[in-house]
């Protein structure tokens, strides 16, 4: 065994109490040895959480042994656990990356829900490499595979180390109680809390408490249904982070000339220098401040292929607008919300400057509160423009319903506005019976303003059982009036009325069935148009989906769509969808393979008509680990497309190719290759990091843009449309108060 840095005694002021409703953690009176090795007679004093299984075979015992203990002192929460594997089982660890979530890992966690409001929580995560992973949960972790509630973009400052001695793995995490946002009184503090371990080889979880196995997808990451945990003298900490940066690099673009004859290539240099600085007000509200904002380590998005009429949605990945985000979420259906970050610095794909920024986020009580304002630069068309965001919200009847409101304003120094307003709700009615309903409108510079109008405005109702055994339902109603734009928002159509029922019936099969779950579910919606009230849309896609023990997934279905486009619309220079009414049917499928293995695979596929013509797409996504310092995926969307009646013929080809390489968990490097087949683009993206601690990074980022069909314009187009080369360092200075 390693010997000791220093030897400390361990005392508790309070042992661990476990009843039936509350978990109270005493209080350390002297700090623990960190280092990595959880030796007995540290941790003699603390009952271990007593796991059970969630998943194979809900609520029995876990097939191994796990001894995990949690406590706490002034400045952490630790988290120390002996992970035994004595029944032949393999430890498994695949990765060593910052944020690595791959289910090929064995893994331990604790989810916090530090505000104790039942919604929202902050996960950490390691896996035998000693990797941190950190994630934050939002709304209940209601959601699903298309619109995950989780971000594994987020970042928090917190440290792991870990040791394999024989068949034993050793943990030991240590959080700031800086970290931990928190509500206090009087040095008590309640907030929820579940622990988990991850055994990759028998997809195995086991959890404390044990978390209940039908209400959805993300059952396992439910703040609502996690421990609440009573902290005796637990003195809040007011932490100073101040993050200054330095960015320098060369950037070529290529240019038209002025007779528009040929591309010219530009070499500009890059020189920036800014800081983010992040200030703990109280233990329940802090402030980020931003100066000359960047964002060049953040990965590039994934390129797409758009097959409709209406615009793409994509993730926010940059990290100061993950924090709590979910306190500013204002949902009507699918993507559609009232404020979306991606507004702020970016537009028509390109990067604008943020000068600064603001964001003020907390809880008091049974109130959120968030208060959010940017002002970023002029570029070529656009002026430069400031954002602002406040949002309100209370819990109200049980700890499970809010009310709140909203209230955005856009406004650029040409003299453009655009101003909304909200209202909404959640209600847990009974059981698993939630009402989710809100009423937005917006203003702006170019119509007609009026407060008691429908026409600006849009109002949303929905209302679903959450379960996944036995009978669920959603039935949800929606009307946008013709000058409704939250341009602070997305919203995917203009002046419509939309209803859609969808039911479910679910089954959690026994010990004697390789299935774990499977259900049948039908849905449909209808979209009419406001002018003239005619039907627009139809879909209706009845299917069935299933789980297995051992890790497969998959869902089998059919589906029928009604099309009645007002306008033609371009797929690509060559395809197009007149205006007209269509019908179309198809069939579609999805097939995950087991994530713990040497390759596993996700794949989906459709068959069927597509307006006038006939579709087939495929879409598989192969993964390959073989250690733990390299990772490969490969992900292949391939879209054929046949208008006979219009002699027109689409091959749409996107290829994506990453590379991981993992030298430790403090220097990894990914290469990222992109292929778009429709717009015969090339995308490079290149990062290597070095993070020695959090907050402390140094990044090396390449980024080329290439055309694949140069000849497709005349001029012809250049080789390289974009490159930069940058390297980016910034380092954290931390003061706690």
């Amino acid at each position: 065994m390693r010997r000791k840095i220093f030897i400390l005694g361990l005392l508790l002021t309070t042992n661990l109490v476990f009843a039936t409703e509350k978990l109270t953690i005493g209080k350390l009176s002297n700090p623990i040895t960190f280092d990595g090795v959880c030796e007995v007679q540290e941790w003699s004093n603390l009952s271990p959480l007593p796991l059970r299984m969630f998943q194979p075979l809900h609520n029995q015992e876990p097939s191994e042994r796990s001894d995990i203990y949690v406590a706490y002192d002034a400045s952490y929460f630790y988290l120390a656990a002996r992970l035994y594997y004595e029944n032949g089982t393999p430890i498994s660890s695949v990765s060593k990356k910052r944020d690595s979530f791959d289910e090929g890992n064995d893994m331990i966690g604790v989810m916090f829900d530090s505000f104790n409001d039942n919604e929202n929580g902050m996960g950490f995560v390691t896996a035998p490499s000693g990797l941190r992973m950190d994630f934050n949960v939002f709304n209940d972790a209601q959601g699903s595979m298309r619109r995950m509630p989780f971000s594994g973009d987020w970042n928090t400052f917190w440290d792991v180390q870990t040791h394999i001695i024989d068949n034993v793995w050793n943990v030991e995490m240590r959080i700031p109680i800086s970290s931990l946002r928190f509500q206090d009184d009087n040095g008590k503090v309640t907030m929820g809390m579940m622990v988990w371990r991850y055994i990759a080889s028998g997809v195995e979880s086991d959890s404390y408490p044990l978390m209940p196995n039908n209400l959805g997808p993300f059952s396992m990451f439910k703040p609502s249904q996690i421990e609440k945990i009573h902290f005796e003298e637990l003195e809040s900490k007011k932490p100073i982070y101040f993050t200054p940066y330095a960015l320098g690099g060369l950037e070529q673009v290529s240019e038209l000339n002025s007779t528009e004859t040929a591309y010219d290539e530009k070499i500009n240099n890059k020189l920036n220098v800014g800081f983010d600085l992040k200030y703990g007000i109280s233990s329940n509200l802090t402030l980020d401040l931003t100066v000359n904002t960047d964002f060049a380590q953040v990965e590039v998005d994934d390129q797409q292929i758009n097959l409709t009429r209406f615009p793409l949605f994509f993730p926010e990945k940059r990290q100061f607008f993950l924090e709590r985000s979910s306190t500013f979420n204002f949902n009507s259906g699918g993507p559609n919300t009232l404020f979306y970050s991606r507004r702020i610095g970016l537009y028509d794909g390109e990067i604008v400057p943020i000068y600064s920024g603001l964001r003020l986020v907390g809880r008091k009580g049974k109130w959120d509160f968030g208060f959010l304002d940017m002002q970023t630069a002029k570029i070529d068309q656009v002026a430069s423009t400031n954002f602002g965001v406040f949002r309100l919200r209370r819990t109200i009847i049980n700890e499970n319903s809010y009310i709140g409101g909203i209230l955005t304003n856009m406004i650029a120094t040409d003299g453009q506005f655009n101003t909304s307003y909200g209202v909404d709700g959640t209600i847990r009615v009974f059981g698993n019976d939630y009402l989710e309903f809100n009423y937005a409108q917006t203003f702006g510079d170019s119509i007609q303003n009026d407060v008691f109008s429908m026409n600006n405005a849009k109002a949303y109702v929905n209302w679903e059982r959450r379960t996944d055994q036995g009978v669920g339902y959603s039935f949800s109603l929606s009307k946008t009036g013709a000058e409704y734009n939250p341009e602070m928002g997305y919203e995917w159509r203009e002046d419509y009325s939309r209803a859609r029922v969808r039911f479910w019936y679910g089954w959690i099969n026994g010990e004697s069935s390789p299935l774990l779950k499977h259900s049948i579910r039908l849905g449909g919606y209808v979209i009419k148009r406001n002018i003239d009230y005619k039907n627009e849309t139809m879909q209706l896609d009845p299917s069935w989906e299933f789980q297995t023990k051992n890790g497969f997934a998959g869902s089998i279905g059919y589906k029928y769509q009604y099309e009645n486009v007002p306008e033609q619309f371009d797929i690509t220079d060559e395809v197009n969808i007149p205006m007209g009414i269509y019908e179309s049917n198809g069939f579609e499928g999805m097939i995950s393979t087991p994530a713990n293995k040497l390759f596993s695979l996700i794949g989906m596929t459709y068959v069927g008509s597509y307006y006038d013509g006939f579709r087939v797409m495929a879409s598989p996504q192969v993964l390959f680990k073989p250690s733990s310092s390299l990772k490969l995926s490969l992900d292949y969307i391939y879209n054929y497309l046949d208008i006979p009646e219009r002699n027109q013929l689409l091959n749409a080809h996107i290829v994506r190719l990453k590379t991981e390489i993992m030298i430790s968990t403090k220097l990894s490097g990914s290469f990222f290759l992109q292929y778009n087949g429709v717009d015969y683009v090339g995308v490079d993206n290149i990062r290597i990091r070095y993070n020695p601690r959090e907050g402390n990074d140094l990044w090396i980022v390449y980024n080329d843009i290439m055309n694949t069909n140069r000849n497709r314009e005349l001029p012809n187009l250049p080789l390289t449309e974009a490159r930069t080369f940058i390297i980016k360092y910034n380092h954290t200075f931390r003061w706690a108060k």
